[in-house]
This record gives structure tokens, C-alpha cells and sequence, in this order.
């Protein structure tokens, strides 16, 4: 028995002594920002002779997103590569006809997740609220406005008055007058020397004409 045992630890021994050991390949380097943003700005060409030789077609269109997808996928750290998400989000609301909404937003959710930090954010939230107010679209822009406005309830702080403004404005639109009134008030208790609180003054007096049309119950504004 003990000689069997020893056999079978020599056989191991053997074996294990012929086994090789998988190497993993070292990675790559990581280009730095710098060659990210040079690479990016060479794709950037690609995407500008797109337009130059193929016009604003769908087709076309499509090409240039397709392109502009590749910075943040092969460059993510080149500033050039948020910078793509945004010409995405122009393209989808402002170049295609019907405007591919849906897109859009699904684009800028992409964006939000992979640079949770970027200072294009309220760039691009200007984009959308310039886009909604224009189609009146008012459930989405106080949809897109909600949690700001909540937190501003809960800290009495909010990073611009102007998003209040066109939180209130939506509600105002979507026939939440008392609410409406509410924000614009708060604007102009808060805010008193800005743009916004301006426009709230004129709202309010919109909100008491809608009143009026509709004998003080809430209503839609036109």
C-alpha cells in the first residue's frame, strides 16, 4: 500500500512538473489623453468630409453618428469624445425630420452613465429644453426638471433658477396652475435680480388670465 501511494505521488509530481503555466499577455499601455484627443480629432475629419460630400441625407446622417459612437468606445478620455454624445443629441432633435426624440434621450442617458461628470451636462440639458419648449412637449420638460426641483424643495438650494423657471413653466402649460404659481413665486423670492424671476412676473400675470378664461379652475394654457 505504501509503495502505491508513493507511485501515485510520482506520477503527479511528473505530470505537474510537464504542465505549463498559461502566461496572460500583458496589456497594452494606455494611450494618454493627449493621443486620445489627436486620434479623436482625426475621426473628428472623417465625420466633417462626411458632410461636405454627402449633404444632410438620412444616410448621411447615420454615417456621422456612426462615427461620432467610436471617440467615446475607442477614446474615452478624449474631451473630444463627450463632446460627440452632444453632436449625437443635435443631430437626432435638430437634423432628422421627424425629430428621432426617443434617440435622443436614450443617447444622452448613455451619456450620463459613462461621464456622470462632465461639464457638457448642462450644455446638453439646454439642448433639450430649448427642443422641448419649442414642440411643446411640456410633460417632458417637467419631467426632465422633477428631481432638481424636489431637491431644491428639500435643501433650498438649486444649481440655476432658470431650470426652476422652465419647471413652473411646464406646469403652468400642462394646466398645474397652482404649482406653476408656486415655482414662479419661489423665483421671485429666491432670485429676485435675475432673468428668470423677470419672466416669472410676466408668467404670473399670464397665470391670472388664464383664470380668468377658465372661471379660477386650472386649465391648460395655449
Amino acid at each position: 500500500m505504501k509503495r502505491a501511494f508513493l507511485l501515485i505521488g510520482l506520477v503527479v509530481f511528473v505530470f505537474s512538473g510537464c504542465a505549463t503555466v498559461e502566461e496572460k499577455p500583458s496589456e497594452a499601455p494606455k494611450p494618454s489623453v493627449q493621443k486620445q484627443q489627436k486620434e479623436a480629432m482625426n475621426l473628428f475629419q472623417k465625420i466633417l468630409e462626411v458632410s461636405e460630400q454627402k449633404g444632410p441625407t438620412p444616410e448621411a446622417l447615420e454615417e456621422k453618428i456612426a462615427l461620432l459612437r467610436q471617440m467615446p468606445e475607442r477614446y474615452p478620455d478624449a474631451p473630444l469624445s463627450q463632446e460627440a454624445y452632444w453632436h449625437i443629441i443635435n443631430i437626432y432633435l435638430n437634423q432628422f425630420y421627424p425629430p428621432k426624440v426617443e434617440e435622443a434621450e436614450k443617447t444622452y442617458r448613455e451619456f450620463l452613465k459613462k461621464y456622470p461628470r462632465s461639464p457638457l451636462k448642462n450644455a446638453i440639458e439646454s439642448t433639450f429644453n430649448l427642443f422641448y419648449f419649442q414642440h411643446k412637449m411640456w410633460d417632458k420638460l417637467e419631467r426632465m426638471h422633477r428631481a432638481r426641483v424636489k431637491k431644491f424643495i428639500e435643501t433650498g438650494r438649486i444649481d440655476s433658477p432658470f431650470y426652476f423657471y422652465m419647471y413652473s413653466l411646464a406646469k403652468m402649460n400642462l394646466g398645474e396652475l397652482e404649482e406653476a404659481e408656486k415655482g414662479f413665486k419661489w423665483i421671485i423670492l429666491k432670485y429676485p435680480t435675475t432673468q428668470a424671476a423677470k419672466d416669472a412676473k410676466r408668467q404670473l400675470k399670464n397665470i391670472e388670465k388664464l383664470r380668468k378664461k377658465t372661471g379660477g379652475t386650472n386649465g391648460r394654457s395655449q
